[in-house]
């Protein structure tokens, strides 16, 4: 094998990325992959794939931890959250986008 095919085969990797999202709003998954962003670089499939699912566990706590504060919240009254506790919901919205990101 020659030099510059191990240089080639070194610099091939797997990048788990995230495509760009506004607070609020669906991630926009129709944008060019050079304005995703990248979550981390593994050097195989199957180290990437844990970091998915790691990245997944993450944002389910997150939702978990999200919602048990909205609950004990919500027992307040009839207010939208919004108004109510505008940094969870906030806080809510992001993890969500985050999630549904990856």
């Amino acid at each position: 094998m020659k030099l510059r095919h191990i240089a080639a085969l070194a610099l091939v990797g797997w990048y788990l990325m995230t495509p760009p999202s506004q607070l609020g709003q669906m991630p926009n998954v129709d944008v060019p992959l050079s304005q995703w962003t990248q979550l981390d670089t593994y050097d195989t499939s199957t180290s990437c794939k844990k970091g998915l699912e790691s990245q997944l566990l993450l944002a389910k706590r997150s939702i978990a931890e999200v919602q048990s504060e909205l609950s004990s919240l919500l027992d307040t009254g009839d207010e939208p959250m919004s108004e109510v506790a505008p940094e969870v919901y906030e806080h809510q919205v992001e993890v969500t986008a985050f999630a549904l990101a990856i």
